[in-house]
């Protein structure tokens, strides 16, 4: 089944099976700087959508996250990462020693793959 979530200025669209909520599109309106990932397994927007929100200062992520696959430019302007996951580090760009972050989302392991990088969570074994 198909639903939309709606919440302070932005929407997903996902995907959702018994235990399990997929987001495979979103929009977010002007002027929105947090986007909160909250709620959902799997976060899977693939390039074709090439969209880009660039008032978006802040993303946070909720501990019930398993793996995050977004077009590095969707978020452009990202600055800081609030993660209450274990699989996604916390981040904020003012830390950083070269002050430039290369990658928006740091998880424990990465894999490029053409114009994408995709977050592998990190394995507890």
């Amino acid at each position: 089944m198909i639903k939309e979530f709606k919440d302070d200025g932005y929407r997903f669209m996902c995907k959702c099976v018994p235990g399990s909520v997929s987001v495979f599109d979103m929009d977010v309106d002007d002027g929105v700087e947090v986007v909160e990932f909250e709620g959902f397994d799997d976060i899977s927007i693939g390039k074709v959508a090439e969209k880009s929100f660039p008032s978006v200062k802040t993303l946070v992520i909720g501990e019930e996250v398993d793996c995050i696959s977004i077009p590095n430019k969707m978020f452009p302007n990202v600055r800081n990462i609030i993660s209450y996951n274990r699989h996604f580090l916390n981040s904020d760009m003012d830390e950083s020693p070269c002050g430039v972050w290369k990658h928006r989302l740091y998880s424990r392991k990465r894999i490029r793959r053409g114009g994408f990088t995709m977050y592998v969570p990190f394995s507890m074994q």
